[in-house]
């Protein structure tokens, strides 16, 4: 397939778990302007490793009236505050796309403009550390390569020139042979790809996997999830929102009290088991969620016009994504540590509908459709990739979408002309597009899940009300659920397997 690449957008998704991918971004708010902050020469500058490191200094450069010292008097005066692992890969994100110039005599925000200063401000030290200080100051120990995750480090611990550190973020294929990685070189604050453990040709001594002894995994552990094969569904019905759920007893409609009138949903499990809904209310964005008993509704505070969107978690930092169509642009809307963020993703236009997902490996793929063809756009190292989805009819109105874990088959649930279809990936790659038999009526809503065997989960608004549409040893089944009050124009739904 051909295909385009559009600019970088400034996002980071982490941890995540966090969660999330997971996703970390420049802040929204303008930044101090930095000192040496100059146009970037990147055939002047060496585009990886280190290019020098400035001296040991307290966080603020001469606060106090102390200067530049060594590791031996830091060690038993620096800090390292308690972080989780999605708040250092988010300050490692807000020195992205600033302009920085790579100096051992800057700084910025009190941290050194070099390879260390920028590793010692993502965790928050007391000092601006050097290459040859975070091991024998405490600071970081070293672990091994199965071991890293968000947050933890690739350390040259060579001094001067010949040393780099790099912060990972979180491998990018199953062999673990390449990882993105965030570091300060000569040309500048990179997000990127990076060949385990280094780009070749590198000065000094070996990249090891270190870990800052101070930080902390997210928390992800509280109530388990509902009993397995149950389904949950969060279907507006007249405007209202219902969740719809099954038990031992069967099947369950319950209003959800105390939220507001609403056009459109996602929901998914947090990775602690809380049923979580991002909700277009009178076009404003609202996350709803579970709290004991009853619901709780709290605008998200971005702003803009939604029409539509797809929610998931990062897998890999467990941080909630929300990709939506604000007037047929894609805006990714995201929560990290530092609050909301909402970028647009460049290049990409009048988009009527969408599906989102995450691969295993934390990428992020969109099934969109763009002036009625179906696209997908997804990110990668140096941006996002806007392909045109080939041998698909047109004309679909809505879609769900979802990547089979173990296999990362591509499978879309679309309605073209208020008829099912299903388009995924054949084992060769091509794209295939089939009508869902034994479906009748006029569809408006799809939501579709994956179990681990590949058949298919798809639940849908038929007519106004709810089916289940599924598929046994790769038959198509078709059932009305049971007790529902009708008149639904959206459903979203998440499975536990």
């Amino acid at each position: 397939m051909s295909g385009k690449r559009v600019a970088r957008a400034v996002t980071a998704l982490l941890i995540t778990g966090l969660a999330s991918t997971a996703l970390a971004a420049v802040p929204a708010q303008a930044a101090p302007t930095p000192q040496g902050v100059a146009p970037v020469n990147a055939t002047a500058d060496e585009d990886k490793g280190g290019a020098g490191q400035g001296p040991i200094l307290p966080a603020g450069g001469q606060s106090g009236g102390q200067g530049a010292t060594s590791w031996a008097f830091a060690a038993p005066n620096v800090t390292a505050p308690s972080l989780t692992r999605s708040q250092v890969i988010s300050r490692a994100a807000s020195w992205v796309d600033q302009g920085l110039r790579y100096s051992g005599e800057g700084s910025y925000q009190g941290y050194r403009t070099d390879c260390s200063g920028y590793v010692s401000m993502a965790w928050k030290l007391s000092y601006s550390m050097d290459t040859t200080s975070y091991v024998p100051t405490g600071v970081a120990s070293r672990i091994g390569k199965d071991d890293l995750k968000p947050g933890d480090a690739l350390l040259n611990d060579a001094a001067g020139r010949d040393g780099h550190v790099v912060l990972f973020e979180r491998w990018t294929n199953d062999a673990h042979t390449a990882y993105m990685g965030y570091e300060f070189t000569g040309t500048g604050v990179h997000h990127r790809e990076i060949p385990y453990p280094y780009f070749p040709g590198g000065r000094g001594n070996p990249y090891r996997p270190v870990r800052n002894n101070s930080i902390v995994d997210d928390q992800t552990t509280t109530p388990p999830k509902p009993v397995a094969k149950n389904r949950t569904l969060e279907t507006i019905q007249g405007g209202v929102l219902h969740e719809v759920y099954t038990d031992a007893d069967g099947w369950h409609d319950n209003v959800a009290a105390g939220v507001g009138s609403m056009s459109a949903l996602g929901f998914a499990y947090s990775p602690s088991g809380r049923r979580v809904i991002e909700a277009v209310e009178n076009g404003a964005l609202h996350e709803i969620y579970s709290e004991g008993d009853g619901w709780v509704d709290n605008a998200v505070p971005v702003s803009g016009t939604i029409d539509s969107l797809g929610f998931a978690y990062n897998p890999t930092t467990g941080i909630r994504v929300v990709e939506a169509i604000e007037g047929g642009t894609i805006h990714e809307i995201f929560a990290d540590g530092d609050g909301w963020h909402d970028n647009v993703i460049p290049g990409v236009a009048n988009v009527s509908a969408l599906g989102f997902a995450y691969k295993p490996s934390g990428q992020r793929v969109i099934e969109a459709v763009v002036n009625g063809a179906l696209h997908e756009i997804y990110a990668d190292g140096d941006g996002w990739v806007d392909n045109v989805v080939q041998g698909v009819g047109g004309n679909i109105s809505t879609l769900g979408f979802a990547i089979n874990r173990n296999t990362g088959q591509r499978v879309i649930e679309a309605v073209e002309g208020g008829v099912l279809h299903e388009i995924y990936t054949d084992p060769s790659g091509a794209w295939q597009d089939n009508v869902v038999p034994g479906v009748s009526g006029t569809v408006t809503s799809v939501s579709v899940k994956l179990k681990p065997t590949g058949d298919r989960v798809v639940e849908a608004v038929v007519d106004g009300a709810l089916h289940e549409i599924y598929t046994e040893a790769g038959v198509w089944h078709d059932s009305a659920i049971p007790g529902t009050a009708g008149g639904a124009t959206a459903v979203s739904f998440d499975l536990t397997l």
